[in-house]
């Protein structure tokens, strides 16, 4: 696998960015400006995964640049179906991707909600110390994720 970062640069950067966005509310006031850093901290936590998605090699090892992607031959597999296969693949997709959105909705609410419940009962950057449990379990993805890819 070609990767740009190591599994420790990931790790840093997802751990430290992923604490950013949870411990927001105990440094900004503005839900605007949060808005934004939240946006600002998502959209270089994704540009960092898309810069360090592998690129394919043969087998000597050599980084083919010009190699088709994998989403095009996806969308080759997927335009080859018939109509019916299509609009019931479509169906389900959409029916998972509203449920993950849904469920991201109520999982994000339920921590902001938790930090408010802790922060009315006097305790010191509520946001912030449940930032920091989360950061660390982020922080683990990288070497999960590549833990998993070498298994199969």
């Amino acid at each position: 696998m070609n990767l740009k970062f190591s599994a420790t640069t990931e790790a840093i950067i997802m751990g430290a960015g992923t604490t950013a966005y949870y411990a927001l509310p105990d440094f900004v006031r503005s839900r605007v400006a949060r808005g934004l850093l939240k946006t600002a901290i998502v959209a270089g936590l994704g540009a960092m995964n898309a810069a360090n998605e592998p690129r394919p090699t043969d087998v000597d090892g050599d980084t083919h640049d010009d190699a088709k992607p994998a989403t095009a031959q996806v969308w080759e597999d997927f335009t080859a179906y018939d109509t019916t296969t299509k609009a019931i693949a479509l169906s389900a997709g959409g029916a998972v991707l509203a449920g993950s959105v849904a469920l991201t909705i109520w999982g994000e609410k339920t921590i902001y909600r938790r930090a408010v419940r802790a922060g009315d009962r006097g305790r010191k950057l509520p946001h912030t110390k449940q930032a920091l449990v989360i950061g660390v379990l982020s922080a683990l993805a990288p070497y999960v994720t590549r833990r998993l890819e070498r298994m199969g």
